[in-house]
């Protein structure tokens, strides 16, 4: 499992936020990696169970004495918290610790230590290997839940529809005791329908759905590459609930189901969509092709062959 953070949308990165496409050269990138890793290695114990197990419990005592009330004040709390100073790290680990403790009570599952430490790592922008049996679906939730209530878009990556719709159903609880909201998006919706299970907090779907919805936002973004044209013009088509509004929020954070399979895998084949373009003369054209065909005679200017379902044109033709 993985997650990948960009932004929220907004004032500064724009309301439909998306990772800008640049190719560094190998020297680039050989660089940004190693700069990437340093941090990493000077503060490798922030990677080892002990220590996220142990910052979070750090507040356990005191949140299961917590009333229901109590505890709703909590997450408000920390969620204006997040809002206002972003993903630090004294936050992190309280969200994961109020987390817990709501999903032992409302779902009766209580995240195990190694799940604190899935969570973590994924918070990290890193890959999570967990093995069969020991929650992931669970250990998602610490990640999703902590940056929506950040208000950044999450959508949930998995490899098919079912998937996508029954961790929806079975983490709602979860998700609307901590005042967020859910949606699923799968295959044969209609697009008013994706377009509010886009907006809500959390978005259990696929990738393929995922993409090719994003595909077609591309499409109907057109040449609006400007930043200021293109909140321009999402305005206009919300006020005018126009059908060409967007269907996502942007590319905001992603957290990825079986990444190896979705990344590696799915990614052999490409996802192609196209669209027709309007012809004014398209009409026309058409009845100038009809008249001729009733100018052609059978047998003298044309020669149909039944068995190849063909038609050849003779040279008079």
């Amino acid at each position: 499992m993985e997650a990948n953070a960009v932004c929220r949308p907004g004032v500064i990165h724009g309301c439909y936020p998306q990772k800008k496409e640049a190719v560094p050269d190998p020297l680039e990138q050989w660089v940004v990696g190693t700069l990437n890793h340093i941090p990493r290695i000077l503060d490798a114990r922030k990677y080892r169970l002990r220590y996220i197990v142990s910052r979070v419990n750090r507040h356990t005592d005191s949140l299961k004495s917590l009333s229901e009330n109590k505890l709703t004040a909590a997450v408000s709390e920390l969620r204006q918290n997040l809002i206002r100073f972003g993903l630090k790290e004294k936050y992190v680990v309280l969200s994961f610790a109020i987390i817990r403790e709501l999903s032992g009570r409302v779902l009766e599952k209580r995240h195990f230590d190694v799940q604190l430490l899935g969570g973590w790592i994924m918070m990290k922008g890193m890959v999570a290997e967990m093995e069969t049996g020991q929650g992931k679906t669970l250990t998602a939730t610490l990640a999703s839940c902590t940056a929506a209530l950040a208000r950044i878009p999450v959508h949930v990556i998995t490899t098919n529809d079912y998937l996508a719709s029954r961790d929806a159903e079975i983490l709602r609880p979860l998700y609307e005791r901590l005042g967020l909201t859910v949606g699923a998006v799968v295959d044969g919706m209609e697009s008013e329908i994706r377009r509010e299970n886009y907006a809500c907090d959390i978005v259990h779907t696929t990738n393929t759905q995922l993409t090719f919805d994003y595909l077609r936002d591309r499409m109907q973004i057109g040449n609006d590459v400007g930043n200021l044209s293109f909140q321009f013009r999402r305005i206009q088509c919300q006020q005018q609930a126009s059908s060409d509004q967007l269907l996502l929020r942007g590319l905001c954070f992603a957290i990825v189901d079986e990444a190896d399979s979705v990344l590696i895998d799915e990614a052999r084949t490409p996802l192609i969509i196209s669209k027709s373009n309007p012809n004014a003369e398209q009409n026309e054209t058409y009845k100038q092709a009809l008249s001729l065909a009733e100018a052609l005679n059978d047998g003298e200017d044309y020669i149909i062959n039944l068995r190849e379902r063909g038609v050849t044109l003779t040279d008079r033709g």
